[in-house]
């Protein structure tokens, strides 16, 4: 008979081992899946591409000889990194678009018809997103809904016409793939006033295995990565201190980019850092009133009081 301890000891550490396992094999595995042969990938349509993670996706994509769509709001941003991209890969083949995913869902479906509706994409990468680092009740809504409409709007509206046209398009046994790049934010409610970024990023993720589950069915793989922290112009952009100083253990984008085309297919969700394996684990033990309690005297929470100070 087991003992009740060793009965408790496997309760706890099974979840951890089923958690922990994907993150460190896709981590440190050292070839990188080659998506072009996986999904007779000719496009790959990458939103938020002109920095940090969508830009290192861009340049694992053109290695592979995949004619890469570069999406963002800036085409000046987005010109700049093609021609990096470029100078690295003089012989593939970027095409620059500009498109504001901070519009309605129904603009930017459209412009993908208007664009794409004959090209051959089999991979698409959401990875576009910001935040707004105010207080909710003192960002101006016009700026609240642009963000939410980018981070949780536009994530549904590319996904629903790349399914729509998927399903119609693709024979056989062609497969397709779509990337959501969440965020280790979505698991932990903070003081850090990202009340609309952490609930954006819950949806992306609880979005991404629910559309992933049935999606299987029609050759088609879907996988969210809960990031940890990266060097990007998200971070340097922050309005508050405490992102600002996580900037130095911050990972290269390259990490999470590989990590992303390793997963595909293989899980449904990868939390991709070591810090986002413990968030994840302390949310599921710990549970939410304890979490928004804990929360309350995270030493983050010392800069809301710190900007409350100098208010006064």
């Amino acid at each position: 008979m087991f003992s009740f301890l060793s009965i408790v000891l496997f309760l706890i550490l099974v979840p951890i081992l089923i958690k922990i396992v994907p993150t460190f094999y896709l981590r440190y595995k050292r070839k990188v899946t080659n998506v072009r042969e996986k999904y007779n990938c000719e496009y790959a349509l990458v939103t938020g591409a002109s920095t940090g993670v969508g830009f290192a996706v861009c340049d694992l994509l053109a290695s592979q000889g995949i004619k890469v769509i570069l999406v963002s709001r800036s085409e000046e941003r987005l010109e700049i990194a093609k021609k990096k991209l470029l100078e690295k890969h003089p012989n593939g083949s970027f095409i620059v678009q500009p498109i504001d995913l901070g519009q309605d869902g129904s603009v930017v479906s459209e412009t993908l018809e208007r664009e794409f509706g004959d090209y051959n994409i089999s991979m698409v990468f959401n990875n576009a997103g910001y935040n707004v680092p105010w207080r909710l009740e003192e960002v101006e809504w016009s700026k609240a809904q642009t963000m939410l409409n980018c981070n949780v709007v536009a994530y549904a509206a590319v996904s629903h016409w790349f399914l729509n046209k998927w399903k119609t398009q693709r024979k056989g046994n062609e497969r397709a793939a779509v990337v959501f790049t969440s965020s280790g934010a979505s698991y932990l409610p903070t003081g850090l006033y990202t009340e609309l970024y952490s609930s954006a990023k819950s949806f992306v993720s609880m979005f991404a295995q629910s559309f992933g589950i049935r999606a299987r069915k029609f050759g088609i793989d879907i996988i969210d990565i809960q990031t940890g922290p990266v060097k990007s112009e998200f971070l340097k952009r922050a309005g508050f201190e405490s992102l600002k100083e996580s900037m130095s253990s911050a990972q290269d984008p390259i990490i999470v980019a590989k990590m992303m085309l390793n997963g595909i297919g293989k899980f449904y969700s990868i939390d991709q850092h070591w810090s986002v394996c413990i968030m994840q684990l302390v949310s599921q033990y710990l549970g939410a009133n304890a979490l928004c309690l804990l929360s309350r005297f995270m030493p983050q929470d010392l800069h809301r009081k710190k900007d409350k100070q100098k208010e006064n």
